[in-house]
């Protein structure tokens, strides 16, 4: 039971960081429109969805936590970022056809169609280029003034579910208390993503000029995160507590 719920987080954790690479393409899509407000509301739609697979893999966890052992654990948890790892490739490769996507939806939408009629009419259509969208990866389009703070951000919103189980295990006398802590660690990141990186983030968008720099750099960030800081944090938890190896 236990193998079974490690691979029921990896697949929660890799569908989650899907939708959350996904989730930045409207307000793309919709900058390069004109239509800034129907792409954070089509984001905000895809933030709602992706939430789910987030919500759900804390009590996963626990599971692991009560039935398993620290290394079942661990195991999960990195298991789960390896998982995740696919989902960069699979946006980085239908990157354009994805935007277009949304680009064709939103638009449809804002001429009168129902919400699943622009994204049926929206999926029919899409093409790469669409409405100008062309997101190009290089080094030089990552914004450095983004990068750093959205780090910060994916590693306490995109790891909050992992951490209130791990820091239970290991103080097991705290543990009814640490595990309410979802939201206070999830705020970490949240709160810096109100207060600073949306704004410049938003006003990027609202200019339109160089909006696709964006996206390359959250991109980035999340890779980065997914694939290094988090992983290496968690097996520098598990060495320092419990020995693993």
């Amino acid at each position: 039971m236990v193998v079974l719920f490690i691979s029921l987080i990896s697949v929660f954790f890799f569908v989650f960081v899907l939708l959350d690479l996904t989730s930045h393409l409207p307000r793309l899509s919709g900058s390069s429109l004109g239509l800034n407000g129907l792409g954070f509301a089509f984001q905000t739609m895809a933030n709602t969805i992706k939430r789910i697979f987030l919500v759900i893999i804390p009590p996963a966890l626990g599971f692991i936590a009560v039935y398993g052992d620290p290394v079942d654990v661990f195991t999960a948890v990195l298991s789960a970022h390896a998982a995740a790892s696919v989902s960069f490739f699979v946006v980085f490769l239908s990157r354009r056809k994805l935007a277009s996507l949304f680009s064709g939806a939103i638009l449809r939408y804002s001429e009168g169609d129902s919400l699943l009629l622009s994204f049926r009419k929206g999926l029919a259509g899409a093409k790469p280029f669409q409405n100008g969208v062309d997101i190009r990866f290089s080094l030089r389009a990552i914004r450095s003034d983004i990068l750093l703070p959205a780090i910060w951000i994916f590693f306490f919103y995109t790891g909050s579910g992992f951490l209130v189980n791990i820091l239970a295990m290991i103080t097991h006398e705290y543990s009814a208390i640490i595990l309410q802590l979802t939201g206070a660690l999830n705020a970490l990141g949240t709160f810096v993503l109100a207060f600073f990186l949306d704004p410049r983030i938003s006003r990027v968008y609202e200019n339109g000029d160089g909006a696709e720099s964006v996206f390359v750099t959250l991109f980035s960030a999340q890779m980065i995160n997914v694939l290094l800081v988090s992983p290496a944090f968690y097996l520098f938890i598990a060495l320092l507590f419990f020995g693993l190896s």
